[in-house]
């Protein structure tokens, strides 16, 4: 060396955590030299790269040239590059570097003979020896330009001695390529050394180097993810080295460019991999910044490509640290490493996973985990979730990839390890199911995969065009199961005898479908009552379709056709209330809604719940705009994408049934219309024969199939709330997902109230909430109700200690209650809305909140008596204090008050003193000047629900409600921004009384100034209410509940406004915050009680 100053490479320190043979877990550190920022900050640039040539003991060519070519671009006087020159240097240092890397690491376990070692030598002198002398001493060693290494050779034999270091290496590289340049540059500009230290590319772990070369140039003689095949990528570049020397050409292994005046920038393909230089030069032309970044950042981050390969691999025989550095060369021929051994004691253990662990592909996810660890024992499904028997070296890293790793549905709650004397065992298997007593989970149905939906459309495989394809990660589940083990007899499956393909998928613990219950084909499974092309070509024709699906019948019509939309409103005897819309994927969204990144976030999750988001003013050009009947005056549209295999076909249909994929990705104008099958009031239809009975006036075309729906489950409806998804309906996609109560206790049965049905059922420290049942003012609904409790108890397999209800004696779930037999508990409508809230959030303590909506019975001296919606509670546990309420306006007409918001506003003039005018607002009402003459006599609420009718009454929005809430959406729809009226309200003694902000509606002429100016003020008014009460009682969490909250502009008002005075607003998340959240409520203060 002479005295020659070289950059010191580093080393990559590795500590290997070894069980047996078996690799437990990698971790890696890099040891780096000082930047060469350093070194050449304010030299001119001319001087550089033969200063780099020097220093760096590896790829000095390939640094010089990289150096060179990126001062270049950055504007410094360096003569232009000659590309062969630069081609003959970096093809001698490739075959250089390559060879001594082949006889540094991997001489020692597959020695050279002399003959060899001289052909080495004269490979080793590059550019020095004549090329044919270099091609002739390769092929002496088995090194040729692709095809089979020669039989005896030493390339044969080095190839042998990878597969026998690492038999099972199977780590295809995520080649970082010219494609990555722009994100890298910029990402090292922005960071510098800190990015050079420690690169990154978002949800990628890229490689760099011969192996992901040679993946990028789909070389197909060798598998370069095994061993063998990556060091057979260094072979072919070796070979193509020597062929340039003896041919020079420009290989493109040099990219250079401009990032902006001054700065400029080269990689280079050095033998490592892609090496970057980024070069800044200041006013005078020096350098001022110097960056490198290597390849062996990339390959060897802590949790990179190395580390993530070698993570539970066998490794052969011979010395385990001798291995791994010879492992560690196939990730970068040049790196100097540092091998520490850790050793792992043999051992075994019972591990139980509880949650949503059936149904969702755990076993055979549990068994390819233990394969890969190198376990014994089994796994199996009984009552309490999985249970597993584990034997071997790799307990620890087995039990955190468990959790880390679990399939997509799936969902631990915990985990549970005991440690067991060894047993012996030999093989993983799986064995049979468990009966006993229920604490498992089963999973929520599930939107098809991506997976089965490119089997649907391959015209090779046996599910092409089968419109009910699914396989553990996909499919229906909750919906097809009638009690557990989650097994194929305990499933609507039972009926359908496996084919002999279909038995063999579900026997392989390789297989997608290894253990899918429903798994199902052609030959097999459940069948279609009508061709996809028959529903399409009704669909076209304008016709309304009721389509069975995954939790009951849909309808179906073109959402586009004003005509079909508004026939199915009158049949339907549905008027206005809005109906969902079906596009064939994500990117048509925009064509029809005005969809944000949280929209799509929600939207495809594999819930596909309905998303309600932004309706787009106007369709773009060429693109057929929604029906305006689809939801009549409202701002925003419920969005849906296909869930079950037949929705995709009927758009592959729709579209002309294209023969290649690309129309999934593409935007696409076609749109259904899709809503619940059910005629006005009643329960979602899901048996055939009686469709035919209940929808045969409504549908044209009734498709049914021969899968039986055990659980009936609506769509669930979501949209975006304070930046954070928010139900508006929960049922299918989430249930029976349960909440947390935080502490174990008794079991309750808790059964809601009357509107937005859902029950409860309570199970050690969970709360499972049913799916949406509805409105229980029908027989059917009620029949609906009944199953709905017995299947949850039967899946649960629990027997309630209490039953607790609402205080409304007449509510028909009262009822249901009292005749269980049970012990009863009555609760507060609307303290249950505020525990509900306090239940999601996990709040045990005393909490301050709000319940606004539209009516519940109050508690008045301990009897259940008056009209509530608007109150200020204190909660704590199962007893609860009212604080203050909303000024109480009356009822003129009792219930009708709320189906017609004429009535509301009579009672808002009352309120002002203004009911002589009563006549001339609502001409065409005869009877309002009669009944404005008896206000006084009418029953009073303190609802929030029934202001926003008066608001809409007095502003002339609606006089009369087609479905409930009408007036308030359409309120809500009117707002852009809201605006506060001074002194628009007063509070005395706990009351908020907003009489003034009345007076100012009923003078408004405008409809958006005054329902502007009512949220604002509105919001204001809660606000300033709350924080009054919270300064009092010290509290700074603020519970938001009831159905009000459901309007997104009145909710994300409060709970910023609540946050500007330093309080925490409570929304809720996992259910809505409606009566479709009651029973949780009531369920949270029975336990509390207990």
């Amino acid at each position: 060396m002479s005295g020659r100053q070289t950059f010191d490479p580093g080393v990559v320190r590795i500590v290997v955590g070894l069980a047996g043979r078996r690799i437990v877990s990698v971790r890696v550190a890099a040891e780096r030299p000082r930047g060469l920022g350093a070194v050449v900050a304010g030299r001119p640039p001319q001087a550089v790269p033969p200063l780099v040539r020097r220093l760096f003991a590896l790829c000095g060519e390939s640094q010089s040239v990289a150096a060179a070519h990126a001062l270049r671009m950055a504007g410094a006087d360096i003569a232009p590059a000659d590309p062969l020159v630069d081609a003959v240097r970096l093809a001698a240092e490739r075959l250089a570097e390559h060879l001594r890397g082949l006889v540094i690491g991997w001489g020692a376990a597959v020695p050279l003979e002399a003959e060899a070692l001289a052909a080495v030598r004269t490979a080793l002198a590059g550019n020095a020896a004549a090329p044919a002398d270099i091609l002739r001493a390769l092929r002496r060693l088995g090194i040729g330009a692709g095809g089979p290494v020669p039989v005896n050779s030493w390339a044969e034999r080095l190839l042998a001695q990878a597969e026998a270091d690492a038999p099972g290496l199977d780590a295809p590289p995520d080649p970082l390529s010219a494609a990555d340049d722009a994100a890298v540059l910029a990402a090292l500009f922005a960071e510098g050394e800190v990015f050079s230290a420690a690169p990154r590319l978002t949800g990628r772990r890229p490689q760099t180097g011969p192996a992901a070369r040679a993946a990028q140039a789909d070389f197909s003689v060798k598998n370069p993810a095994t061993a063998a095949g990556r060091l057979f990528a260094r072979f072919t570049e070796i070979a193509e080295a020597a062929a340039l020397l003896a041919h020079p050409r420009d290989p493109g292994w040099v990219t250079a460019g401009r990032l902006a005046d001054g700065v400029g920038y080269a990689a280079v393909e050095s033998p490592r991999g892609r090496l970057y230089h980024l070069v800044t030069l200041d006013r005078s032309g020096q350098v001022a910044r110097h960056l490198v970044l290597a390849p062996t950042e990339w390959n060897f981050a802590d949790g990179g490509p190395f580390a993530a390969a070698l993570e539970g691999l066998a490794i052969g025989e011979g010395d385990a640290k001798t291995v791994v550095g010879r492992l560690a060369s196939l990730f970068d021929p040049c790196v100097g490493t540092d091998v520490t051994i850790a050793e792992q004691p043999r051992g075994r253990e019972e591990i139980r996973l509880r949650g949503v662990v059936q149904g969702v592909g755990m076993r055979p996810f549990v068994f390819g985990l233990a394969e890969k660890f190198g376990l014994a024992g089994s796994v199996r499904n009984d009552a309490e979730g999985v249970l597993i028997d584990a034997e071997g070296f790799l307990l620890d890293a087995f039990a955190d990839a468990l959790l880390s790793k679990a399939p997509p549905l799936a969902r631990i709650d915990a985990l549970e390890r005991t440690p067991l004397p060894l047993a012996g065992a030999k093989a993983f298997v799986i064995e049979d199911s468990v009966s006993g007593s229920a604490a498992t989970r089963i999973a929520p149905d599930a939107a098809t995969c991506e997976a089965c939906l490119d089997e649907l459309f391959d015209p090779d495989s046996r599910f092409h065009l089968y419109p009910f394809v699914n396989c553990t990660h996909c499919g229906p589940r909750y919906t097809i199961t009638r009690r557990i083990p989650y097994d194929r007899p305990n499933t609507a499956m039972a009926g359908f005898a496996m084919c002999p393909a279909c038995a063999a998928a579900y026997r392989n613990p390789r297989d997608r479908r290894f253990h899918a219950e429903p798994i199902a084909c052609p030959v097999c499974g459940p069948r279609l009552g009508h061709p996809v092309e028959e529903i399409a070509a009704a669909l076209r024709e304008g016709k309304t379709v009721a389509l069975k699906g995954i939790g009951g019948f849909h309808l179906m019509c073109d959402a586009t056709n004003e005509t079909a939309v508004s026939e199915l409103r009158r049949r339907k005897a549905r008027e206005a209330k809005p109906f969902a819309v079906m596009v064939a994927n994500a990117a048509s969204l925009d064509l029809f809604a005005s969809a944000a990144d949280a929209h799509r976030d929600l939207i495809t999750t594999p819930a596909r719940p309905i998303v309600l988001m932004p309706l787009r003013d106007k369709a773009p050009p060429g693109v057929p705009a929604l029906a305006p009947s689809v939801t009549p005056n409202l701002s925003r549209v419920g969005m849906v994408l296909p869930y079950a295999p037949v929705h995709h076909l009927l758009f592959h249909a729709l579209l002309g049934a294209p023969q290649d994929t690309a129309w999934r990705e593409a935007p696409q104008s076609v749109a259904l219309l899709a809503t619940s099958a059910n005629p006005g009031g009643e329960p979602l239809v899901v048996d055939d024969a009686d469709a035919a009975r209940r929808l045969s006036g409504i549908a044209d075309l009734i498709v049914t199939h021969d899968r039986p729906i055990v659980v009936r489950a609506d769509d669930s409806v979501m949209t975006v709330v304070d930046g954070a998804p928010a139900f508006l309906r929960r049922a299918r996609g989430f249930v029976p997902d349960p909440v947390d109560l935080g502490t174990d206790g008794p079991c309750v049965l808790a059964v809601g109230a009357h509107l937005k049905t859902t029950v409860t059922v309570t199970r050690g420290r969970e709360a499972f909430v049913s799916q949406h049942i509805g409105d229980l003012d029908t027989a059917e609904t009620v029949r609906f109700y009944r199953e709905t409790v017995a299947h949850l108890l039967a899946v649960l397999d629990v027997r309630p200690e209490t039953v607790v209800c609402d205080l409304h004696p007449d509510y028909r779930s009262t009822r249901f209650a009292e005749e269980t037999g049970l012990p009863l508990l009555r609760v507060q409508h609307h303290a249950a809305h505020i525990a509900a809230i306090a239940a999601e959030h996990g709040v045990m303590g005393p909490l301050l909140g709000v319940a606004l909506d539209g009516h519940g019975i109050g508690e008045i001296a301990g009897k259940a008596g008056g009209n509530w919606g608007g109150e200020l509670m204190r909660l704590d546990g199962f007893s609860w204090q009212r604080l203050g309420h909303l000024a109480p306006l009356a009822l003129p007409g009792g219930d009708r008050a709320a189906r017609e918001p004429w009535r509301m506003a009579l009672a808002a003039l009352a309120a002002v003193d203004r009911l002589d005018e009563a006549a001339a607002r609502f001409p065409s009402i005869s009877i309002a000047k009669a009944l404005a003459a008896r206000v006084s006599d009418a029953p009073v609420t303190t609802s929030l629900g029934r202001l926003f009718d008066a608001a809409a009454g007095l502003l002339g929005v609606r006089t009369h409600q087609d479905y409930e809430g009408q007036a308030a959406m359409e309120l809500e729809a009117l707002v852009e921004t809201p605006r506060v009226l001074k002194d628009g309200f007063v509070i005395t003694n706990g009351v908020l009384d907003v009489s003034p902000l009345l007076a100012a509606l009923a003078d408004q002429q405008d409809r958006r100034t005054g329902a502007e100016m009512f949220h604002g003020t509105l919001i204001d008014g809660i606000t300033t209410w709350i924080a009054a009460a919270a300064k009092l009682d010290g509290s700074r969490a603020v519970a938001l509940g009831g159905g009000c909250l459901m309007n997104k502009i009145l909710a994300e008002g409060l709970a910023d406004a609540l946050r500007t005075r330093g309080l925490t607003p409570l929304l809720a998340r996992k259910l809505p915050p409606n009566d479709g959240g009651l029973s949780l409520g009531q369920a949270a203060m029975a336990r509390a009680m207990e």
